[in-house]
């Protein structure tokens, strides 16, 4: 549906412990995140849009899997339109399918996506369809958080 389109995940964490409760007490927990982030840069073309399929719709804390899929029919659209296109993306167990559409050609390329790592898609869709245009590269270190702005 259209309403598939609009399909978000966000940054994503989880902790599991066995507890017994006894009174008063402080429980530690280390939490760990669940996503991949995938950053798409085009270099030749100004406006693109992504289309990411093969998305997981949930993830089960018992055995820490994701599950089902977005209706890759409508798809998952993100355009760069608002900045540089960075998805937090919970299927990481197989990799996912994105369609990059911008200067009238549409490239699709296969991106493995790793838990609590970036995926960096970069490339150039003009270039002629012979050559490797993309290259993917796995940064496994997160950047520092941002400014908190309060409102």
């Amino acid at each position: 549906t259209m309403a598939d389109k609009h399909y978000k995940t966000d940054d994503t964490f989880y902790a599991r412990s066995r507890v017994t409760v006894d009174g008063n007490q402080t429980i530690s927990l280390t939490m760990q995140r669940v996503v991949g982030k995938l950053e798409v840069l085009v270099e030749d073309v100004p406006d693109f849009i992504v289309d990411v399929n093969f998305e997981a719709t949930g993830f089960t804390l018992n055995d820490q899997k994701t599950f089902g899929r977005i209706d890759d029919n409508a798809g998952y659209e993100v355009s760069n339109a608002n900045g540089p296109i960075s998805i937090y993306i919970l299927s990481t167990e197989r990799p996912i399918l994105i369609e990059i559409s911008g200067g009238g050609v549409r490239k699709t390329l296969s991106v493995p996506i790793y838990r609590n790592k970036r995926t960096i898609v970069k490339g150039k869709l003009l270039v002629p369809s012979t050559a490797t245009s993309f290259k993917i590269t796995i940064n496994d270190k997160w950047l520092v958080d941002t400014t908190v702005v309060h409102f």
